[in-house]
């Protein structure tokens, strides 16, 4: 047993040595506190100039992010300078941003709506997009100015807005009530963006419009009305009826 002594004791002073020569702790601060988040960035803001003055919209770039590029991209662009609200329907909305200035212009192209997980509400002073129906979006937009429920602008069943909010009106809504009460149109002398981030802007998933297909050179001959009708077709002897391209296609549905 004694010899076993000064080998212990070997043991006990290389394991002090290790000891010893362990690096010190050099990770966080105990205890651990987590990092604060990053600061939210600013939403963009568009100032639109009226010769009844100036309306300020904050544009909600978290929740429809293609929305407000599109907008943004086009306002940069000069595309709404010179442009009209050329749809006011009182106690609902007042429609702009139609290069033809009756409903059924656009910037050449449409894109898809960002509408199902959009928490934003419809309600009064609301900044939207005017469709005919959806995923059709192009330059047009609506501010609401009602307050009052709007079911038909809504999915059955799900409640869903059928258009995409992506801003509201912070500044110059007693702007927006004038020309909510003046007749059509209303000019828009220009779209600025005062502020935005620090990101390009352009809208993705373009889907470029087709051309207008060209006039016909003759008038359409009416089917004898004597031949049989085809059974695929139990109207095809009659003459065919003129129906007309809805006038303003890309708006609301109107209240009833």
């Amino acid at each position: 047993m004694r010899t076993l002594y000064p080998a212990m004791l070997v043991a006990l002073v290389f394991l002090a040595g290790c000891a010893g020569e362990s690096k010190p702790y050099t990770g966080p601060a105990l205890p651990y506190t987590p990092e604060p988040p990053k600061p939210k960035e600013p939403n963009p803001v568009a100032l639109i100039s009226t010769p009844n003055g100036d309306i300020t919209v904050e544009l909600f770039e978290d929740d429809a992010p293609n929305t407000v590029a599109n907008f943004v991209e086009l306002a940069d662009k000069g595309f709404y300078n010179g442009l009209t609200f050329h749809r006011i329907i009182q106690d609902f909305m007042i429609q702009g941003g139609d290069p033809k200035g009756d409903g059924s212009g656009g910037p050449g192209y449409r894109f898809r709506d960002e509408t199902k997980r959009n928490p934003q509400k419809l309600e009064k002073y609301s900044l939207a997009m005017a469709n005919s129906g959806p995923d059709t979006n192009g330059s047009q937009f609506f501010i609401m100015t009602t307050d009052k429920p709007q079911p038909q602008l809504q999915e059955p069943g799900t409640g869903v807005v059928k258009h995409t909010i992506f801003g509201k009106v912070t500044k110059g809504q007693n702007v927006v009530d004038q020309i909510a009460a003046a007749k059509p149109p209303v000019k828009i002398d220009s779209i600025k963006i005062l502020t935005k981030r620090n990101r390009k802007y352009e809208v993705q998933g373009k889907i470029i419009d087709a051309p207008n297909p060209p006039a016909p050179t003759e008038t359409p001959k009416t089917p004898d009305a004597t031949k049989t009708p085809d059974a695929k077709n139990p109207d095809a002897s009659k003459p065919p009826e003129n129906k007309e391209a809805p006038k303003d296609a890309p708006k609301p549905a109107e209240t009833k």
